[in-house]
């Protein structure tokens, strides 16, 4: 089937890895979509995962789109707001991700103009639909199965209990207050390793040297100006085997994000039976509840700016994120610490069959 076409990023970032999912599915449904890439393609991180024949039917499904498109037929873009009115047709559709409480007058328009727009939690539709945005509805992602499964590990010596802070650091993500947080009740304990995958590739992509100084200079700062022993500073990994490796090496993780579309570091880890302490709000309700997680209530909401990627002024990404209190995030940790781990359906629950075959029955 050539009836469809599809503009979607094939790189490292989380866009990437849901857009690699979405299309190893509609391989597997023996489709061949149009596909036009946005950016350089890399799907390095995904080597040892994907089949050859994945490869060659990508190739294929690219060489022939500009021949064999039609801008009449249902164009997928799955992008940011900002730069997704770029297309190849006149039917169009936008999968996007937004994390914050409010839409911009730009992003309102952009939105507006397409035939439909899917998000992946029922936050980011309640907050289209509160700002005059017509036909958003919510399509959750997938587990990422392929590349986030129980392997051996090998362990510490004495055996310390090793507690995850994962996802870009951000103060979306609340990272400076979670590894303060960290660092003053859990550092240099010896009985406890302090995994810290919160490196951010987008403070210098152009320069690697100063991309890393930054990295170190913000985890320094959140410590008070010394990083404790016992903390561990994971940098960017390059394949999501390597990765994998090490989020089985946790037994607790936790995420204090004040807003997401779904979090998948967090989700990815509780999917593989970690312990998971979450901040319980935005897109991580899609997910998360008593059953599977430990949750901290939202204390309040305060404003997304940070001065680099949300800017209350801006035409995009302008609006607040969740707070919590720090003595109930320490509370839960705490709780979750001595308790047994809980069990979740999460590998079943949600799948990129489940998200490939929902999309396809919106824009079909």
């Amino acid at each position: 089937m050539s009836q469809l076409n599809l503009q979607v990023p094939l790189n490292p970032t989380s866009l990437g890895q849901v857009s690699t999912n979405m299309l190893y599915e509609f391989f597997l449904k023996k489709l061949e979509p149009n596909i036009f890439l946005i950016g350089s393609p890399d799907i390095n991180s995904f080597d040892g995962l994907l089949p050859e024949d994945f490869t060659k039917w990508l190739n294929h499904c690219c060489s022939k789109a500009q021949s064999e498109f039609k801008s009449s037929d249902p164009t997928l873009r799955l992008w940011h707001i900002n730069g997704s009115y770029e297309s190849v047709g006149k039917n169009n559709f936008l999968y996007f991700f937004h994390e914050v409480d409010q839409m911009t007058k730009t992003e309102k328009n952009i939105l507006n103009n397409f035939e439909k727009v899917f998000s992946p939690c029922i936050f980011t539709e309640n907050v289209g639909k509160e700002y005059g945005i017509k036909n958003i509805s919510t399509i959750g992602l997938g587990y990422n199965s392929l590349a986030f499964k129980p392997v051996e590990v090998d362990e510490y010596q004495n055996n310390p209990t090793v507690i995850t802070l994962a996802g870009k650091f951000e103060n979306r993500k609340r990272t400076a207050k979670m590894i303060k947080l960290l660092s003053d009740n859990w550092g240099n304990n010896s009985k406890f390793k302090i995994h810290l995958h919160v490196f951010n590739p987008f403070y210098d992509q152009q320069n690697s040297e100063r991309c890393n100084a930054i990295n170190l200079q913000v985890i320094q700062n959140a410590c008070g100006g010394k990083i404790p022993d016992n903390f561990v500073l994971m940098g960017h990994f390059q394949k999501l085997t390597d990765l994998n490796r090490c989020y089985n090496i946790a037994d607790i993780v936790v995420d204090g994000s004040g807003g997401e579309s779904w979090s998948l570091p967090s989700f990815h880890m509780a999917g593989l039976g970690k312990k998971t302490v979450v901040h319980y709000n935005s897109g991580i309700k899609e997910w998360a509840n008593e059953d599977n997680c430990w949750l901290v209530n939202s204390s309040g909401k305060i404003s997304a700016d940070d001065g680099m990627f949300f800017n209350s002024k801006a035409p995009f990404n302008a609006g607040n994120i969740y707070d919590f209190e720090e003595e109930e995030m320490v509370k839960q940790i705490k709780n979750a610490l001595k308790s047994k781990n809980k069990k979740n359906n999460l590998t079943n629950q949600f799948s990129y069959e489940k998200m490939a075959d929902k999309i396809l029955e919106n824009i079909l």
